[in-house]
């Protein structure tokens, strides 16, 4: 401001660069050169952010040579641009995007360890790890383990590594708490001994209860760790099909009732085993909905002869036949929703129709101020979102749509903004007392297409963030008045948590 320094609020010898949690999507024309559409879902943007730090350090090194920057990659700058070597005084807190947990998973660790290698070899340091420990805990509730994945991975990286922030929240603690507890050893030790630390854990914490613990949490592990997904990705289906089919979550069950036999009458152990079973109550329940269909609400898309006209109206005869779903709030009790949102869905020979019918008593204060396509910050509009796993088989992409009371859409291929489809068509209207939205979605630019027709079905979250007026309210904050629906929310989570999505049945 005028003649003033300017001051960064330096403390201790570290400059951090660290940008808001969403990805870059920048678009001026110094950005769109270095944007880089072939890089993949954890790729677009390195490029941009490398050149920032690049040009940085630079400078720094010149100016403040005793400094170093500390610089996060994330999101869609994760991966480490090809080109780039770093003056030295760079290092590097990475971000392990699919949870470390799956990296049991060959493709999935071979990808992440390419990564951390590319890394050091730019830098010329080791890196810092940033792990969310909570990450994929948060898109199922299988209460795995995943101790020897952490021990081989801090073995194999123990001259590329510094240390680690591991960052978690939710309910992991209790369902992962003995992994979790490996990993704080493994940091000081990479050789610990997890599994001469599961038999301790157990002996000690179970006493006469010991041997069917024991069972239990390699039980986890061996499900967890030792399975493969079909295409290596992380699906409700896949978890289900591979780590935790119905005849080992019966084996689950059966052994913490053994250890609660073996512990009757000493309510030290008792109250341990109560703590380990608190988490199982949901994961049977998840089981019984990804397995068994207990539970799910789906949506029936009917087959017509003639498209409907995408005017927003949903005035054509053929939605008044096709069977809407009311949407529900997120949560465990999945409550009525305030202001209701009802979806339904048709589909042709060409193309699949989604209409979604939502009232709004204070329409002139609907949030919609972007316009653009694949804007970052399209969930804080109002908005309809959808997630589409249009495989069959509940192992495909992720396809990411998100749309305003602009029309304005985002949408990604596995978090791929530079995915876009072709011959979308997408309309609005707002009236009095709600506003709608018709949106078709042509075959031919969807990967990995099951087609429609009779015993297909899609798996997909369908949901309606409402933001009207959440600023106006006396007495609550923003957050508090937001409402947010779902198709399927009683795992919680994000919209991407695929514990919560359900089929689209297509009938003719």
């Amino acid at each position: 401001a005028g003649d003033k320094k300017a001051n960064i609020g330096l403390k201790g010898k570290a400059v951090t660069v660290s940008p808001a949690d969403m990805e870059i999507t920048c678009t001026c024309s110094d950005c769109a050169k270095l944007w880089d559409a072939g890089a993949g879902q954890y790729g677009t943007a390195s490029r941009i952010m490398a050149n920032f730090v690049n040009k940085l350090a630079l400078e720094m090194k010149k100016r403040w040579p005793d400094l170093t920057i500390v610089y996060l990659p994330y999101l869609n700058y994760t991966t480490a641009p090809k080109g780039y070597k770093f003056p030295g005084n760079v290092e590097v807190q990475l971000c392990g995007m699919p949870g470390l947990a799956a990296y049991k998973e060959p493709a999935i660790n071979s990808a992440e360890q390419a990564n951390i290698d590319a890394w050091v070899a730019a830098t010329g340091r080791k890196i810092q790890n940033w792990h969310y420990s909570c990450w994929p805990e948060d898109r199922t509730k299988a209460p795995y383990h995943y101790y020897h994945t952490v021990r081989d991975h801090y073995l194999h990286n123990r001259n590329k590594t510094v240390g680690t922030f591991i960052n978690g929240v939710t309910d992991h603690w209790p369902r992962q708490h003995f992994s979790l507890y490996c990993w704080l050893k493994v940091l000081w030790n990479p050789k610990f001994d997890v599994d001469a630390a599961v038999d301790e854990f157990a002996r000690r914490m179970y006493g006469p209860a010991a041997a069917p613990m024991l069972s239990l949490v390699k039980e986890a592990a061996h499900g967890w760790e030792d399975s493969r997904w079909p295409k290596g990705k992380l699906t409700s289906q896949a978890i289900y099909a591979e780590s935790f089919p119905r005849e080992r979550v019966e084996k689950m069950r059966q052994l913490l009732l053994d250890a609660r036999k073996l512990a009757a009458g000493n309510e030290e152990i008792t109250a341990r085993i109560d703590y380990f079973e608190q988490p199982f109550a949901a994961f049977y329940t998840e089981a019984d909905a990804v397995i068994d269909g207990v539970g799910v609400r789906t949506l029936t898309a009917q087959k017509v002869g003639a498209a409907p006209k995408i005017d927003g109206k949903l005035d054509d005869e053929s939605w008044q036949r096709a069977t809407a779903v009311r949407l529900v709030k997120n949560g465990i009790d999945e409550a009525k929703a305030l202001y209701p949102t009802d979806v339904r869905a048709l589909w042709t020979t060409e193309a699949v129709y989604f209409g979604f019918q939502m009232a709004e008593p204070t329409p002139d204060k609907l949030t919609r101020d972007i316009e653009g396509r694949d804007a970052s910050l399209a969930w804080w509009n109002d908005n309809v979102e959808m997630l589409l796993d249009v495989s069959g088989d509940g192992t495909g992409e992720t396809l990411h749509f998100i749309i305003n009371p602009n029309g304005a859409v985002y949408d990604a291929r596995g978090g791929d903004t530079s995915w876009n489809v072709e011959g979308m068509e997408v309309a609005a209207l707002i009236d009095k007392d709600s506003w709608s939205l018709e949106i078709g979605i042509p075959y031919k630019s969807l990967p990995d297409l099951a087609v429609p027709g009779t015993g297909v079905e899609w798996s997909a979250q369908l949901t309606r963030h409402r933001v009207a007026d959440s600023g106006l309210k006396e007495g609550k904050t923003e957050g508090s008045v937001r409402e947010y629906q779902l198709m399927n929310g009683r795992f919680g989570g994000f919209s991407s948590n695929r514990a919560n999505f359900a089929p689209i049945r297509f009938q003719e």
